[in-house]
């Protein structure tokens, strides 16, 4: 992430992010892992960038409307940081998100891995679960994110 790098090299520069994703798992890394003192998403009117703009120069903190409710609400439950939840997964759950990230659908992974097609979707199941994922697209970036799998 640029922000992280930004936030290294010039640690008085006040990084805002304004992004086109607005899952929980970017959001958190921006926010606390990368340092950001704010996050607005792009789909917000100008009107909305400008005030996270002001707000961040004066010293504040922004969170986009869109994305306060995930931020609050991670906060209220206490739950773990991305990275904990990444170490919750399986070895065989982490297996089945290599093979997702590769294009295998639980048939092929259930071929590849042994387990019937069943276990095979349970563990997908699962993983969308731990890490608060909502569609195969988010599970395929968490794994690339996250170094999970390979890109050539």
């Amino acid at each position: 992430m640029a922000a992280r790098r930004i936030a290294k090299d010039t640690p008085a520069c006040k990084v805002l992010v304004l992004s086109q994703f607005e899952d929980e798992e970017y959001v958190l890394e921006a926010l606390s892992e990368a340092g950001c003192a704010g996050y607005v998403v792009k789909t917000e009117a100008v009107a909305e960038l400008l005030s996270a703009v002001r707000a961040v120069h004066s010293g504040r903190r922004y969170l986009s409307p869109a994305i306060a409710p995930i931020v609050l609400a991670r906060l209220r439950n206490g739950a773990p940081a991305t990275a904990s939840r990444r170490s919750s997964l399986t070895r065989r759950e982490r297996e089945v998100l290599t093979l997702i990230s590769e294009g295998a659908t639980s048939k092929e992974g259930a071929k590849r891995l042994g387990p019937p097609e069943q276990t095979a979707q349970v563990h997908r199941d699962n993983i969308k679960q731990k890490l608060d994922l909502r569609s195969t697209a988010a599970m395929v970036r968490y794994a690339i994110k996250h170094k999970l799998v390979r890109l050539d």
